[in-house]
């Protein structure tokens, strides 16, 4: 009766033992799959919390797999348009490689592109091309020329002279 009894009770304190060791492991993977940020960082991304729960439904009930990549691309060229601003631009991986293996190729010309402010009619160089009579004679990006006030215009004045 002694010997059933201490089986009993030994059998009772593994079981209750694993199931104490189930609990624990079970309460350590909770919380190494439980991320903590603070209240900025909380309420910053509850901002986009529309914008998830939408990507959410579509991935649920769309008829076919979305390519989640282009929505977020697209989603980022959304937000810049709200800015209202004809100069701000998003380019992707691919379009900013593209962009600059645009500059291969045989060109005429100084070497230089060129962006004017109507406002005070200045004229900005706006990128100086590689291997060009401009970067020849030291023009440099974001040199200014003319404008009502007299703007800038050293190195550009004298590169203009040069060419």
């Amino acid at each position: 009766m002694k010997k059933r009894l201490f089986i009993c009770l030994l059998v009772l304190t593994l079981l209750t033992g694993v199931a104490f060791a189930f609990s624990a492991s079970g309460e350590s993977l909770r919380r190494r799959s439980t991320v903590t940020i603070d209240k900025a960082e909380y309420d910053r991304l509850k901002r986009y919390e529309k914008l998830d729960e939408v990507l959410q439904y579509v991935q649920a009930y769309y008829y076919k797999d979305p390519d989640v990549d282009a929505m977020l691309d697209t989603a980022i060229q959304g937000l810049l348009a709200g800015l209202a601003d004809p100069y701000t631009f998003y380019y992707d991986e691919e379009n900013w490689k593209s962009m600059w293996d645009d500059e291969e190729g045989e060109y005429t010309g100084i070497g230089i592109q060129l962006l004017g402010n109507y406002t005070d009619q200045s004229v900005k160089i706006t990128r100086v091309f590689r291997d060009t009579p401009a970067q020849a004679v030291g023009m440099r990006n974001h040199a200014r020329r003319g404008g009502r006030h007299g703007a800038g215009g050293g190195a550009a004045r004298r590169g203009i002279h040069h060419l």
